[in-house]
């Protein structure tokens, strides 16, 4: 019977004869598979492929195969097959074979994926300098200190004079009100209210705190509404004025307070 009527093997084998006088004759034709008699039971087939036992070996190192891979219809053993086509891991720089995790295109074992700093397994992470850290990690290391309580700032911060607060720590040293509109003074941060009751000056006329522009007169501040003749209110718009004990009067009111 005619050797090309049998089961052919799917590797081009390095043997090849001819078994049919018609053939012999055409010089043309290249290599053939070689045929596998019925009786020979030493075969291997994959996916429709049939193979002599010998030839089921890997394209690259030439091993017999057990357990492959097959791309684009070329046989691979494992080791060979993740050498030329599985990804490799982003931190140790060996091929990944199972598991794996992928983060902003850089490619990790699973059990590589890991903090840089306490090396724990990452979850949520944060990555700097091409390092990948835990969330812990990362704001120890990176995120600003609160001038307040010196914990970190992970979330929402105010900046005052380049100093960074938590928003909840940004409160008057005095009464503690959470701040908008405040003053600083030696490092300490005041309300409006609380800053003029410690530190600004009081009205020599009426005894309570100058938070604006005022009148220096007779060594002493004073609102400038208040710093007028203190028998008949007249205000001296800058002009001149008399005074007696350090009270300020107008020239008439003068005259009669010294009679």
């Amino acid at each position: 019977m005619c050797k090309l009527q049998k089961v052919q093997c799917a590797k081009l084998c390095a043997e090849y004869r001819f078994h049919n006088s018609v053939y012999s004759s055409q010089s043309s034709v290249g290599p053939a598979s070689k045929a596998l008699s019925s009786s020979d039971s030493r075969r291997t087939t994959v996916k429709n492929k049939t193979f002599h036992t010998s030839c089921l070996t890997c394209c690259e190192c030439h091993v017999l195969l057990g357990k492959y891979f097959e791309k684009d219809g070329r046989m691979y053993c494992v080791e060979d097959y993740h050498k030329k086509f599985s990804p490799k891991c982003h931190k140790c720089d060996k091929v990944i074979t199972d598991r794996r995790t992928t983060v902003k295109n850089k490619t990790f074992h699973a059990s590589c994926f890991k903090c840089c700093e306490c090396h724990v397994l990452l979850g949520e992470h944060f990555e700097k300098d091409g390092r990948m850290y835990c969330v812990e990690d990362y704001h120890k290391k990176f995120s600003p200190k609160c001038y307040n309580c010196d914990k970190v700032i992970t979330d929402s911060r105010t900046t005052a004079k380049n100093k960074n607060f938590h928003t909840s720590c940004f409160k008057c040293c005095e009464c503690h009100v959470l701040l908008g509109k405040h003053f600083e003074r030696d490092d300490r941060l005041y309300c409006g209210e609380d800053y003029h009751k410690k530190f600004s000056p009081k009205c020599h006329g009426c005894q309570q705190v100058i938070t604006s522009a005022h009148t220096i007169a007779l060594g002493n501040p004073w609102h400038r509404e208040c710093f007028v003749c203190q028998s008949c209110g007249v205000s001296f718009n800058g002009g001149p004025f008399f005074h007696h004990d350090d009270i300020p009067f107008c020239k008439q009111h003068y005259i009669e307070s010294s009679q």
